[in-house]
């Protein structure tokens, strides 16, 4: 019966989904750090990012974590891309690798916040101010004065440990006038 008969047709046709859409970085807050060296210090930070196809886009950032940052301020530029060959915009932040004379006004402040008695912190804090002037004038010539400043320094936290200090206050105070002596590259 022509009229109850029912005319069926199929097609067919591809669909081509296209990924046009970036991955989005996620970046470290800025990162402060102290020397441990004459050249800086080694930084690590994390890096990610997130794409809604790639489940793991490449991550790439200058300098590259681990790297050597030298004493100063460094900006950190990082893209991520996914599988697509999308690249996100390019993120940035940076990396303060504090010099000596940072981490002795560091020290410093380390001293008075263990409210010692007035006569043992009057004669750190007075070893640590004439490290931070012979740092100064070091600037421009030797950095010999400064070495055996804070080797001074050393001797007479050692010499107080478990008495005026405790021994935590001691190590503290001595492991970041070691480091300290290092970035002067002290013999």
């Amino acid at each position: 019966d022509p009229q109850n008969s029912a005319l069926t047709n199929t097609a067919g046709f591809n669909v081509v989904v296209r990924d046009s859409t970036p991955p989005t970085l996620n970046l470290p807050g800025n990162v402060t750090t102290d020397a441990v060296a004459p050249n800086g210090a080694p930084v690590s930070y994390i890096v990610s990012a997130v794409d809604i196809v790639d489940p793991k886009p490449l991550v790439t950032c200058a300098p590259a974590c681990g790297s050597i940052f030298a004493i100063g301020t460094t900006t950190v530029s990082c893209t991520a891309t996914d599988f697509s060959h999308n690249v996100s915009p390019t993120g940035t932040f940076t990396v303060l690798v504090k010099a000596a004379a940072q981490q002795v006004t560091d020290l410093v402040a380390l001293v008075d916040s263990f409210n010692l008695k007035h006569g043992i912190e009057n004669s750190l804090d007075a070893k640590l101010q004439n490290a931070e002037a012979a740092l100064t004038a070091a600037n421009a010539g030797s950095r010999s004065n400064v070495c055996n400043l804070m080797s001074a320094f050393i001797s007479e936290t050692n010499a107080q440990s478990g008495k005026a200090l405790t021994v935590d206050e001691a190590n503290q105070l001595i492991t970041a006038a070691t480091r300290i002596r290092s970035v002067l590259a002290c013999p």
